[in-house]
């Protein structure tokens, strides 16, 4: 689960390095979960059910080993609080992390989608609404992210930074919709991009998130 870095957190770099402005980092970093995405420049709608909260992880090199090859990793396991309400239902999972500056509110750091697919290229047709991806693995109701790349503009309807459900699945096609088993979106210009599969988790009444050590990486280019 690669994650991105945020807007406040890229200015604040650039003046500490280049203005000698310090930035002195938190002493705790707060894992959040979101069932809707955020951007860079924050947003996203982060769960908010029962006892749900971020889960605290003291900032240090235990859990934060030296970067290596362009990676940092979270090295350590960590678990949330159990559930006592559905955090994230089946129809609305959690499909995105935040690494905050406090244990509510705060600056986002850094946030990524659930899941290791880094993407697969597709094309999408306006007249059929249908989508094609030789060699794609999803089924019907897998959910999933588009985005665009240098050269490449998006069908007209779909949108970078949504989650899609996959419905329709035939051979090489498949059409999106946005809620499970729902209608297919309307594309009304033909566009092409890159598609990845989300590994969304739903957190009902008595389950307890866990992110085994390594699975929150963070890179830098």
């Amino acid at each position: 689960m690669p994650g991105s870095k945020s807007d406040f957190l890229e200015l604040e770099l650039l003046d500490h390095v280049l203005g000698a402005q310090a930035y002195t980092a938190p002493a705790n970093i707060f894992i959040g979960l979101f069932t809707t995405a955020p951007a860079d420049g924050g947003g996203g709608t982060e769960c908010s059910a029962g006892n749900y909260a971020r889960k605290s992880v003291t900032n240090n090199t235990t859990n934060f080993p030296a970067a290596s090859g362009g990676l940092k990793q979270l090295a350590t396991q960590q678990d949330f609080v159990t559930a006592n309400a559905d955090w994230a239902p089946a129809l609305t999972p959690v499909v995105a992390f935040g690494l905050f500056d406090a244990v509510s509110g705060g600056n986002l750091l850094y946030w990524g989608w659930l899941g290791s697919d880094s993407g697969r290229v597709f094309t999408g047709l306006a007249a059929t609404e249908v989508l094609t991806s030789p060699g794609h693995t999803f089924v019907n109701d897998d959910t999933v992210r588009l985005y665009a790349v240098p050269g490449s503009t998006l069908p007209t309807g779909l949108s970078a930074g949504t989650t899609y459900f996959v419905i329709g699945v035939s051979g090489n096609t498949f059409q999106l919709s946005a809620t499970q088993g729902g209608a297919a979106i309307n594309i009304t210009v033909d566009g092409s991009g890159l598609i990845a599969k989300i590994a969304a988790k739903p957190v009902l009444n008595g389950d307890t998130v866990q992110f085994v050590a390594n699975s929150i990486q963070v890179s830098e280019d």
